[in-house]
C-alpha cells in the first residue's frame, strides 16, 4: 500500500503527550520517534520532507498566548 497522498510526501501522525513530549508515527512501519518538545518534532519532520497527516497536539497555556 502506498502511504502517500497526491503531493508525494510521506505522511506521519504527530502526538503530544500530557508531559508535552511528542511522538511521530510513520512512515517506517512499526517505528516511532520521541522528542522533548513540539519544536524539535517540527524541525525533524521538515528535514525529512514529511507531512503531518494527523495530529493530536494540545498546546500549553503559554503556547496558546504566543500565537
Amino acid at each position: 500500500m502506498d502511504r502517500r497522498l497526491l503531493n508525494g510526501k510521506p505522511k506521519v501522525t504527530a502526538i503530544q503527550r500530557f508531559d508535552h513530549s511528542t511522538i511521530i508515527l510513520g512512515p517506517e512501519f512499526g517505528k516511532r520517534k520521541v522528542f522533548d518538545n513540539l519544536e524539535n518534532l517540527k524541525h525533524f519532520i521538515q528535514r525529512k520532507g514529511w507531512e503531518v497527516n494527523v495530529s493530536h497536539i494540545h498546546p500549553a497555556q503559554n503556547e496558546k498566548s504566543q500565537g
